[in-house]
């Protein structure tokens, strides 16, 4: 699949100069968030502002459900929803080049701190942009953010109260 999408004139191209190729982010565990698409580039030949953009997390439902999160800043006035089943919104009228700065700060957060998680399945994030007649829509562009577990340390706990040692003088 190539990139950029262009549907009626627009396009949308998530990793900047890298045409043909879905921008990959990399997410540590027990780091912050990750950037998942700070080269993005929104066209539209005939419409000088953008309406929407709308990220979806693909399967949000199927990973550290409750754990991961979406965000963004919200620039030059335009509104970030709450990040709400899968789902963020990017909202208000703003210029492409107003919309891209906003795109280019939407981040992925997993804050799963459990030895042994987050689960390393790569995350998939499907981004569309609307312009101002709000019905002409670019294709939907995907991202992803791949996972690198840490090798967490064992624990010991010498004052476990479970076990019983008969006859023990310790």
């Amino acid at each position: 699949t190539l990139f950029p999408y262009t549907t009626l004139f627009r396009s949308l191209d998530l990793n900047g100069a890298a045409v043909g190729t879905v921008p990959v982010s990399q997410f540590t565990e027990g780091d912050g968030c990750v950037f998942i698409c700070p080269d993005a580039n929104i066209t539209d030949v005939d419409d000088t502002h953008m309406s929407s953009i709308t990220v979806t997390y693909v399967d949000y439902n199927l990973r550290d459900v409750g754990s991961e999160s979406l965000e963004a800043d919200a620039l030059h006035s335009l509104t970030v929803s709450n990040y709400n089943n899968g789902l963020l919104t990017i909202g208000g009228s703003g210029t492409k080049a107003q919309y891209q700065d906003v795109l280019q700060t939407v981040r992925f957060c997993n804050s799963v701190a459990l030895p042994g998680f987050p689960d390393t399945t790569a995350r998939t994030f499907d981004v569309v942009v609307s312009d101002q007649s709000a019905s002409k829509q670019s294709t939907p562009v995907s991202a992803t953010v791949t996972f690198t577990a840490v090798n967490d340390a064992p624990d010991i706990d010498l004052e476990d109260r479970k076990s019983t040692r008969l006859n023990s003088s310790h």
